[in-house]
This record gives structure tokens, sequence and C-alpha cells, in this order.
């Protein structure tokens, strides 16, 4: 995935809401996210814990301060439906089958390289 640029202004004017709303119209964006002027406030409460998203008063999602590369990769991981369910399906094979022997593993392993 490319990373994306963050603007904060169009044509030398802030960049509003109806503005960001326009550019999208008008397929000069593919996608526009707006945040609150006090957003900043909001990721350094994520420094002391997760903070909730409420939509109408009902929570609809999570901010998580990530503090280093391979902590972003295992919180992904850890809430990505997919591969919860592939770590869901293997522990249900070894569950039926009893798995590898260990002796078995490392003779397939040596056997790769």
């Amino acid at each position: 995935m490319d990373p994306f640029q963050v603007e904060t202004a169009w044509e030398g004017q802030p960049l509003t809401r109806e503005v960001a709303e326009n550019l999208i119209v008008e397929k000069k964006r593919n996608l526009a996210l707006v945040f609150p002027p006090d957003f900043s406030k909001v990721l350094e409460q994520c420094q002391a814990g997760p903070v909730i998203v409420t939509k109408n008063g009902r929570p609809v999602a999570v901010l998580v301060s990530v503090l280093e590369d391979d902590e972003l990769e295992r919180f992904v991981l850890a809430h990505t439906p997919g591969f919860r369910h592939l770590l869901d399906d293997a522990e249900q094979r070894i569950q039926k089958t009893g798995g590898v022997k260990h002796q078995d593993f490392w003779r397939v392993v040596d056997g790769a390289t």
C-alpha cells in the first residue's frame, strides 16, 4: 500500500470539510479524511492508553498508540480476521492430528535448505 499525503490546504485556502467533499465529487481526490482541529490532542491521549471513538454515542473504533514497527505488525495481524481464521484452522488441525513431531519438523526443515 502506498503512503498517503496529508494536505491541509487546497489552492492556497484551508482544506475544510466542504472543500474536501467537492474534491471527491469532482474526482480530484479519491479519499478525504477530515479531522477535528483538536485531533492532535486525541493522538496524545493514545500515549496513555486506548481512546474509544464513538458515533451517536456508540463505540465504533479504538485509537491505539504504536511506538515500534514490530508492535504495529503484531497489532495488525492480531486484528485481521483472515489471519485469525488461519491460526484457528491450524490449531484445530493440530488438535485433530496431534501436529508434527519435533524430529519430523526439523528433518523437513533441514532437507529444505
